[in-house]
């Protein structure tokens, strides 16, 4: 049957506000055609009265006009139920691919968030055979393992090269799986390739596997390959947050291994997690430039351990203030703001280091290289600084080093990006997402940066990367839209996950509260409330303030532009979903902040 006789009946199901003939006619999907029949030539009937009626007008006459078409569709109903069953997948195809996208984003996948999609995917209309082959695709490029592959799978997958880029999926282990886990799978499968019968083919799968495990099996190789595993970004165990603002990490070279396919590995050594355990998100070296004006960056620090971790917050420099000053002993995870002055900052170029130091004797730092726009100067001289920050953050290992070389001409990109960005793109290929984008050896010469964000217009730039300096990319993304939409009587509410919201609010309320804290004056505390309104696809479609900024252009201006970046997981029913973000900052001082959906 021609799919025109879908598309009339699409039409009059458009106009009948219903979303399909089974609707109209109120009928279930597995009605059979003379049901329906009888009903669709006794509506048409009722209308035939109707013409003049303005509330039935346009109903009738299309049916009347339209309906040998429309009744022929029910000599090909499963046709037509396929129809349906297409366009509606269609439509909320992008809406499971966000989903996953998100729910990958913590670095893992388990059985229960596997559910939790498929049921999303099969409420949206989107079938099984779909549903599956967009999860697999979405976890190869995220480089997650899926929940429920067999050994033998694994197996086949390294022997056809899917995963030699990626150990932990080779050995089908999250990232943040303990040393002993990793062990376990691989002997595991060395069993399994030891038992092929082809010696090429089980030859290169032992090889692999040794390899996997001659790095994951050592604490600093390991440590070295999670920071090396992409060029765009720190290691996937360490981004649950992913709309943190999520400054990448530089490569490290990767340590060349010769693995020997005849050695034992050494007995594994059971851990155990006692005591808090500390751990910061992100580049343990940013790079800021100070000639626009202070400048405002959130740090992530989470307690991976057991109990309370108390402990201080400090700088070294004059002109890189940190709030607080303190860790919150209770809290698993805080933000740090650091804000860089570039009153109190003298020169064109500069180092400070934030440090964390706590009670139990951990100690993290995070570098920032500072420098002015209008110098040509190198962050970095050779002659003059002495730079080197090892930072290795491991799940059980906490240890950072301050020492190393001069790095002769260095050439590296920072992009940094306001609000934030899902995908930023360098000459076609995607280099990276957050606020923050580094590469360490970006190719010299003429280069085109793109960057996309929902609820924000693409961003198109070409430059030229210089191949003797630093190269520094400010990007102020616009916004697409209006968000002005407000809750009406007939709009119905929806509700979203706490814990989810939670997770995206935390990191975004130092941006927020830095909105905010640009009019606050010394001493002087402001309060109110953003009220944030979510559409169903989870993007912000409206933003509402209320307290003390809501008659700044500035601070106005500045918060919704952070509310339109927060994206939040789609709902199904309801039109729209309310996050509502209470600020209380005060000028110069400590500030608090909550964000409760």
């Amino acid at each position: 049957m021609s799919d025109s006789k879908f598309d009339i009946a699409a039409e009059f199901c458009k106009v009948t506000d219903k979303q399909s003939l089974f609707e109209y006619l109120d009928v279930e999907l597995d009605a059979d055609a003379e049901t329906m029949r009888g009903l669709l030539r006794k509506r048409r009937k009722r209308m035939q009265g109707m013409q003049s009626n303005p509330k039935f007008r346009t109903e009738a006459r299309f049916l009347i006009k339209n309906f040998q078409p429309i009744e022929s569709i029910l000599d090909d109903l499963d046709g037509y139920r396929a129809w349906l069953q297409q366009n509606q997948e269609s439509a909320n195809l992008p809406i499971v691919e966000m989903t996953i996208r998100t729910v990958l984003k913590g670095g893992r996948l388990d059985n229960e968030q596997q559910d939790y999609l498929q049921r999303q995917a099969s409420e949206l209309g989107v079938s099984e055979d779909t549903f599956v082959g967009l999860l697999s695709d979405l976890a190869k490029e995220a480089g997650v393992a899926l929940p429920g592959m067999f050994p033998s799978d694994v197996t086949t997958a390294a022997l056809a090269g899917s995963f030699d880029d990626d150990l932990y999926m080779l050995l089908a282990v999250p990232p943040r799986a303990s040393r002993e886990d990793i062990y376990r799978a691989y002997r595991e499968r060395h069993s399994d390739a030891l038992k092929l019968s082809d010696p090429g083919r089980r030859d290169g799968a032992v090889n692999a596997l040794d390899r996997a495990w001659t790095i994951l099996g050592d604490p600093q190789q390991r440590a070295s390959y999670d920071m090396s595993r992409t060029s765009t970004g720190p290691p996937a165990r360490s981004r649950d947050s992913l709309d943190f603002h999520g400054s990448t990490a530089p490569p490290v070279r990767k340590r060349q291994v010769t693995p020997d396919p005849n050695a034992t590995p050494p007995r594994p050594v059971r851990t155990t997690t006692t005591g808090p355990r500390l751990e910061v998100l992100g580049d343990p070296t940013r790079y800021l430039d100070l000639s626009a004006g202070p400048i405002e960056i959130p740090i992530m620090v989470r307690n991976i351990g057991d109990g309370q971790m108390p402990g201080r917050i400090s700088t070294d420099e004059p002109w890189l203030v940190a709030r607080p000053s303190q860790l919150d002993p209770n809290r698993r995870e805080q933000v740090i703001t650091v804000q860089a002055l570039p009153q109190s900052f003298s020169g064109n170029a500069g180092r400070a280091v934030l440090t964390i130091q706590t009670e139990n004797g951990e100690r993290a730092g995070v570098v920032f290289e500072a420098v002015r726009a209008e110098s040509r100067m190198p962050i970095i001289v050779a002659a003059a600084t002495v730079l080197g920050v090892v930072i290795v953050l491991a799940v059980f290992t906490v240890v950072t080093v301050f020492a190393g070389t001069a790095r002769p001409k260095d050439h590296s990109l920072t992009i940094t990006i306001d609000p934030t960005a899902e995908e930023v793109m360098l000459n076609g290929s995607r280099v990276g997402t957050g606020s923050s984008v580094y590469i360490a050896e970006p190719t010299p010469g003429k280069a085109t940066l793109e960057v996309f964000q929902p609820n924000f217009d693409a961003y198109r730039q070409e430059f030229v990367i210089d191949g003797n300096r630093p190269n520094i990319l400010n990007v102020q993304l616009s916004l697409a839209r209006r968000l002005d939409f407000k809750p009406g009587d007939d709009s119905v509410q929806a509700s979203l996950d706490e814990d989810f919201v939670n997770r995206i609010m935390a990191p975004r309320s130092a941006a927020m509260d830095g909105c905010v804290r640009k009019i606050a004056e010394n001493g002087r505390t402001l309060e109110g409330v953003v009220r944030i309104h979510v559409g169903p696809n989870g993007q912000p479609i409206g933003v509402e303030l209320d307290g003390a900024v809501a008659a700044n252009d500035k601070a106005r201006e500045c918060l919704v532009r952070q509310a339109a970046a927060a994206l939040f997981h789609p709902f199904p029913d309801g039109d729209y979903a309310t996050v509502r973000y209470k600020y209380q900052v005060t000028g110069s001082a400590q500030q608090t902040a909550e964000a409760t959906p």
